[in-house]
């Protein structure tokens, strides 16, 4: 039996057994009252305000291209070898905010001389491409690593959407040619296991696959696609997933699937469980599969149940699914990407759902990863804790820890899926999106509901009668804030001491209100976009009715 303090030592939780357990009493269940805009304000603040500028400064290599991830705690750099897979990392985050988040030119600049690096260095000419690289671009590792393809393939997919450039579009769709013809086997000829003894497969390639597929679909045969899609979801939700467990294994029998009685055949890395449904939310999504939406939450719950600490908190890194002793010697450090794709998942799995319990496990999540992993001195976090959570590795990037990176998910509030949600396109509150949807069947009522819509917003929800009303109603409130900043922000309130996320500042009202002008200006547009998606209307209907 391993030391997880998990009491019943090998692995049996029943698909579907979700009861809360004892520690989930110390959850705080009011979650009816979090604040959500201000929540994501906090996340938006810390990367735009910290985290990406401490890469933007500290990352880029101005002499040779790329960029440096091995970084100290203050930004400085102790190693100059770059890693493949990181260079795609850090093309694809600043190419992507710079197509989703905001149009800034030093994003896009530090993502095309990134790109430019591994185009030149990469691979070896035929987009097999390499671990690592010395700082000029000269190989060091061997193309044996299949997240070295499919970072490149994601970062040149995001890149070609940025800069509209067709030479960058063609290097993503190689690549993910490249990932194709590796699935069987990623390593190839670098694969150290001696053919034929114990064949085994892994579950990182169909998961990453899960998610590679959507960030790529633009550019590839939709039939490919959805093909690549399909295989990718059985492998997840049928091979690896392990009805009888109710968990997911990180390896199972390349033969015929079954599970494999060693080291490698009973780890399980609830981090990457965790992760994958998200992947497989976006998935249903997608689809319009509710189910399979659900079933990801089922799964995602039965995880993080498996494998959070109960003694110190956070999740541990593998664990060994008969509790047996296990071979990684950091199988009970507490790891940054862990716990955020976690929180990605809880958040995500709330938003499609209304699971109370997931949103109850996002805010363990978020007060364990604010509590131990953000520094409280220099930008960006921590990325290594022990199991009692202390910082085991003060560095900030490495060869494998690059930025907090999913930081990302706090841009969701204008874009929220609302009338997805309302159409039953996702599981909650089935009852009314169905009589919804049926109603949108009659051509009539549908264009009456359209037309009445799209009067709304033109005239009650107009961006700038909207902005008008807040700077109205700002007039009113505005001269009071610095009175009731002055009466409320004590140490104690009522003989409570106050923690200081709650003492308010005249700088976090105004930055409310930036939020509610932003909102005001893009939720019109975001909520056309959905109706002519959602409902399948042509673009002369939407001029007709929209205007």
């Amino acid at each position: 039996m391993n030391n997880t303090n998990n009491e019943s030592g090998a692995v049996r939780i029943q698909a579907g057994d979700l009861r809360r357990l004892d520690h989930l009493r110390d959850i705080n269940l009011t979650t009816d009252i979090m604040d959500f805009q201000k929540l994501a304000g906090e996340y938006k603040s810390e990367l735009l305000d910290s985290v990406l500028p401490f890469w933007l400064e500290h990352s880029q290599d101005k002499q040779y291209g790329g960029y440096f991830t091995c970084l100290e705690r203050d930004g400085s750099v102790y190693d100059t070898d770059k890693f493949i897979w990181l260079q795609g990392r850090e093309v694809w985050l600043f190419s992507m905010l710079y197509n989703k988040v905001e149009k800034r030119p030093e994003w896009l600049e530090c993502a095309l001389q990134g790109a430019e690096f591994l185009k030149k260095y990469g691979h070896d000419g035929n987009y097999n491409w390499y671990f690592s690289l010395t700082r000029d671009g000269r190989p060091l590792v061997d193309p044996y690593n299949i997240f070295s393809y499919t970072f490149a393939t994601m970062a040149f997919a995001q890149l070609a959407i940025a800069s509209d450039d067709a030479g960058y579009a063609a290097i993503a769709k190689k690549t993910f040619d490249r990932v194709l013809e590796k699935r069987s086997n990623p390593k190839g000829k670098w694969c150290k296991a001696h053919p034929g003894t114990r064949p085994i497969k892994d579950f990182a390639l169909p998961m990453i696959l899960c998610n590679l597929s959507l960030e790529i679909e633009q550019l590839i045969d939709r039939e490919l696609i959805d093909e690549t899609i399909e295989t990718c979801l059985h492998e997840v939700m049928e091979v690896f997933y392990q009805k009888d467990l109710g968990l997911i294994v990180e390896n199972v029998s390349a033969e015929d699937n079954s599970l494999v009685d060693s080291f490698e055949g009973r780890s399980i890395n609830p981090g990457h469980s965790l992760e994958a449904m998200w992947f497989i939310m976006d998935l249903g999504k997608r689809l319009g599969r509710p189910d399979l939406i659900g079933k990801a939450v089922e799964i995602a719950l039965a995880t993080i149940e498996y494998g959070w600490d109960k003694q110190y908190g956070g999740i541990f890194y593998f664990m060994d699914r008969l509790g047996r002793p296990q071979q990684q010697l950091e199988w009970d450090q507490k790891l940054w990407w862990v716990h955020i794709e976690s929180a990605i998942t809880m958040i995500k799995a709330y938003q499609l759902t209304g699971n109370k319990e997931c949103l109850a496990w996002f805010q363990k999540l978020h007060d364990y990863m604010w509590t131990h992993f953000k520094d409280p001195k220099y930008p960006e976090w921590f990325g290594y804790l022990n199991r009692r959570g202390e910082v085991l590795l003060p560095l900030k990037g490495g060869k494998w820890k690059f930025i907090f990176y999913d930081f990302c998910w706090g841009f969701q509030s204008p874009g929220h899926e609302t009338l997805a949600f309302r159409m039953g396109k996702t599981p909650s509150d089935v009852c009314s999106a169905k009589l919804f949807a049926a109603m949108l069947q009659n051509k009539g009522w549908r264009d009456s509901f359209c037309r009445r819509f799209g009067e709304l917003l033109n005239t009650a929800f107009a961006p700038e009668r909207v902005t008008a009303l807040i700077e109205e109603l700002y007039g009113y409130v505005e001269p009071e804030i610095k009175r009731e900043r002055e009466k409320f922000n004590k140490d104690t309130f009522m003989g409570v001491k106050q923690p200081n996320t709650n003492l308010g500042t005249y700088e976090g009202f105004q930055s409310e209100i930036s939020k509610l002008k932003d909102f005001a200006q893009r939720r019109p547009e975001e909520l056309k976009r959905q109706l002519q998606s959602n409902l399948g209307l042509s673009d002369s209907y939407m001029k007709e009715v929209f205007g």
